[in-house]
């Protein structure tokens, strides 16, 4: 049965199909020819007859050359050089955020439709000149700044793969803080009613679901790429019972003091932020980074939503920039929030801020 998706009048139109549980159409996850689905090789697998014989370590150890550069340290004050992909306002690149080596068995692990323990194992086995020329693309797609989450359809966040695609923002490391604060926030509760806005791939509402029995509410997306995407993962994840809600976050299509809990990760990033990787601006969404007024203008929206629909005793939770806590804190204290707090992330940055109304 398809998950349901509703939308919202005067939103996006509605020839957006929901997606069947357990799969993704082509165009969800495979719009480039790299990230086609390829058959699975056997240990016994040989080159043909005039290619020279590759093996799993000859080939990872080539792509993990061809990968080097990712290594690169990030200038001291750059997005990457907290070791965070969000180590700034606004999201680095992701290379930095692994090794080359790591990066090449993520790549040839989706190519033989293995796992990169499976790699290490299996060494010694030869890999049929399909697969490695296969490989040896993605890796230069890779090299050219292509996140590797395109390349292969998943991003793991929260100890799952939530699927992902061009047009949906890749789950960063950081935003498990933002799962990490609600299950804190609400651990006496034993049902819960939430509201994830600008839900892109759903990693953080899933999430919610799925650690905590009880936890049932909405995901609130505009975009229709995002929105397929979002059902697709609820449905392959188990958290069916959630809504995926097609509308604008700026204005909830729900009844006032109808949650216990909102939470969102939306655009934060100043247009002119500088700072931005190049990488980042060529291949993830414009509509899922940025936003006005030096970044605040979706923040300040959630906050206002959270006021009209959240319960006395409601709690919302929201990842920003880490130069823009005392703005945040300042917006809930106008809004009549109080036990405002702002979390740090790993990198010791400013990243999640919490209030209850």
């Amino acid at each position: 049965m398809a998950h349901p998706i509703r939308q919202h009048p005067g939103q996006l139109s509605g020839n957006t199909p929901a997606s069947t549980p357990g799969t993704l159409t082509a165009s969800q996850t495979a719009p480039q020819a790299g990230h086609q689905a390829v058959p699975q090789a056997g240990p016994k697998a040989a080159p043909q007859a005039g290619n020279p014989p590759v093996t799993v370590q000859s080939l990872l150890a080539a792509c993990t050359k061809a990968l080097k550069g990712l290594a690169d340290p990030a200038p001291a004050g750059s997005p990457d050089s907290s070791g965070s992909p969000g180590g700034h306002d606004g999201p680095g690149t992701l290379a930095c955020a692994a090794s080359p080596r790591l990066e090449a068995e993520i790549l040839l692990a989706h190519v033989l439709g293995k796992d990169r323990i499976w790699l290490r194992i299996h060494g010694r086995d030869m890999v049929s000149p399909e697969h490695a020329e296969a490989c040896t693309a993605l890796c230069a797609r890779r090299a050219a700044g292509e996140p590797s989450a395109y390349l292969t359809g998943t991003r793991e966040f929260f100890g799952r793969d939530f699927a992902v695609c061009p047009g949906v923002l890749i789950p960063r490391p950081e935003t498990e803080l933002v799962v990490e604060t609600a299950l804190e926030l609400t651990q006496e509760r034993h049902r819960l009613r939430m509201a994830d806005l600008g839900a892109g791939s759903g990693c953080i509402g899933i999430s919610l679901a799925l650690e905590r029995r009880g936890v049932t509410g909405c995901l609130v997306e505009k975009s229709p790429v995002a929105l397929r995407i979002c059902a697709a993962n609820a449905a392959r994840l188990g958290a069916e019972h959630l809504l995926i809600i097609q509308a604008d976050m700026r204005h909830l299509p729900l009844p006032a003091r109808s949650l216990n809990l909102v939470v969102a990760n939306p655009p934060y990033i100043a247009r002119d932020d500088a700072m931005v990787a190049p990488m980042v601006r060529k291949y993830e969404p414009e509509g899922a980074l940025f936003a006005d007024h030096a970044g605040l203008a979706l923040l300040e929206a959630c906050i206002a939503e959270a006021k009209r629909t959240l319960a006395p005793g409601g709690w919302i939770v929201l990842e920003h920039g880490c130069s823009q806590g005392e703005a945040v804190r300042n917006l809930l204290q106008a809004q009549g929030f109080y036990k405002i707090t702002t979390k740090r992330d790993l990198g010791g940055l400013d990243r999640v801020t919490h209030a209850s109304i």
